[in-house]
């Protein structure tokens, strides 16, 4: 098995480490783990995987659409805001 330590990092606090992934597998379930909880309970991951690749799959853009405008749209509002108010502070 290969090692996972990508990076060391001293710091006056503590060592730091930067992982590797070991293999795709690890990679993509972390993907869907920070996914499924950045979405939320009612959105499911795999399932609007397997939409977006069958609309790929037979050109219709218009549901495509209606996918990433659904996930966008689960974007509570206050992030937006309060990073747009954020930027025209600077």
């Amino acid at each position: 098995m290969k090692p996972i330590i990508k990076e060391t990092l001293s710091l006056p606090m503590g060592v730091v480490y930067k992982l590797k992934y070991p293999n795709i597998e690890v990679q993509q379930s972390l993907n869907q783990i920070f996914l499924s909880s950045y979405l939320g309970k009612q959105y499911s991951v795999a399932n609007e995987q397997l939409h977006l690749y069958q609309y790929l799959l037979s050109n219709d853009y218009n549901n495509v659409e209606q996918l990433f405008h659904s996930l966008y749209a689960s974007i509570p509002h206050q992030w937006y805001t309060n990073r747009s108010t954020s930027l025209l502070r600077r």
